[in-house]
């Protein structure tokens, strides 16, 4: 048990890691001996989806197996993943499963001032040779990334790959990733990558993540109708989970904790937390989603909420083309495939979409939200709000 907050809304890695079965047993197996299938994958979500903690669980895994596993981000990404690869040759005793999911670009005791590196392909080549393990890449930000990095990261994986070596590929970026990478040259491997869209965690496996930390936290109860709240309001978001976590752990125990007694947390405190947790998503996540969306898109985003069924779906269809003026369907098809694209919407069924993201409706209607006084710097669905 604990009193220190379980709860760490900085973007990156949580401290515990929940649900996404689904991607663990697609790596599984990936990674197992004799599998040539699913070992280049490319994970596309907006932000606070819980890409960088995917690929932490999936580095993790890869140690489990067996495997070596060295992640960087797409910036330097080849001279990176060089430098990364050779420290595994040169010390052999660093296992990847010895390094801690939080420990990402730490140099567990060694100096970046190494002498002038080979190509990275003479790197994988050689390492895969020597080692005898398979090697699992991980790089984040992928929409970062430049072409001659991409490319000469292709050229190393095709060369492995054609001389039967084990080595798997796992990329994470935001929406508009693979159209990125589609405009680069002699990057195959990259772009016929399997291709996922991170959605929000389910409603069993945000309950679990809800009732475990909470379940830590000593002299802090919180009442089961609490909790479905906290669970609602996050809509599966892990960011979320975090933002509203910890503003309910510092309103219930940020002026108990030294008095040792059980303090019980309130709905008005969940209330409070959730105006804070929501301004900060807002400026965080949603102001960035909408930045360069325009007037028209905007104009059809009102159009279809104002569809909103109870279940969050919405109709896009040719009433929303005449609710805008417009003569055809086919004039606001456009502005449905770009929120798509984007990882704002989601088609359900013919004409039938929802929301990927928790909160546009408000952010819609309200713009970003002001600071508030307390403001600190720092299949199942839900209905959306």
């Amino acid at each position: 048990m604990q009193t220190q907050n379980p709860f760490s809304p900085d973007f990156g890695t949580p401290p515990e890691f929940f649900g996404r079965e689904r991607y663990l047993e697609i790596m599984r197996s990936a990674l197992r001996a004799g599998s040539r299938s699913n070992r280049a994958l490319l994970i596309e979500g907006v932000r606070g989806t819980g890409k960088t903690a995917l690929l932490g669980r999936l580095r993790a895994l890869a140690g489990e197996m067996g495997w070596e596993a060295v992640y960087v981000t797409s910036t330097n990404a080849a001279k990176e993943l060089a430098f990364d690869i050779t420290r595994l040759g040169a010390h052999p005793h660093v296992s990847s499963a010895g390094l801690t999911v939080a420990g990402f670009g730490a140099s567990v005791g060694l100096e970046k001032s190494t002498p002038a590196l080979s190509s990275l392909r003479q790197v994988v080549l050689d390492h895969l040779g020597t080692s005898k393990k398979g090697l699992l890449i991980l790089i984040d930000e992928m929409q970062k990334i430049d072409k001659d990095d991409a490319q000469e990261i292709c050229d190393a994986l095709n060369a492995a790959r054609e001389s039967s070596n084990d080595i798997a590929l796992v990329m994470a970026g935001l929406p508009g990733t693979h159209a990125h990478l589609e405009t680069f040259e002699k990057c195959t491997y990259m772009v016929r990558a399997r291709r996922f869209f991170l959605s929000p965690l389910s409603v069993s496996e945000t309950r679990q993540a809800v009732d475990s930390a909470f379940g830590k936290i000593e002299g802090l109860h919180v009442p089961a109708e609490v909790r479905e709240s906290i669970v609602t309001f996050s809509s599966g978001h892990p960011y979320l989970i975090q933002l509203i976590g910890a503003e309910v752990f510092e309103r219930a125990l940020g002026a108990h904790a030294a008095r040792g007694e059980t303090v019980t947390v309130t709905n008005e405190m969940v209330e409070e937390a959730e105006e804070v947790a929501y301004a900060e998503y807002a400026r965080n996540v949603l102001r960035l989603v909408f930045a360069r969306v325009g007037e028209g898109t905007r104009a059809y985003l009102h159009a279809i909420i104002e569809t909103m069924d109870g279940q969050g779906v919405m109709r896009s269809d040719r009433s929303i083309a005449e609710a805008l003026g417009k003569r055809s369907y086919r004039s606001i098809a456009n502005y449905r495939v770009r929120m798509i694209e984007a990882g704002v919407l989601r088609s359900v069924a013919k004409g039938k979409v929802k929301f990927r993201i928790p909160h546009i409706p408000r952010y819609l209607a309200e713009g970003l939200p002001e600071m508030v006084d307390d403001f600190w710097d720092a299949d199942d669905d839900f209905p959306m709000s």
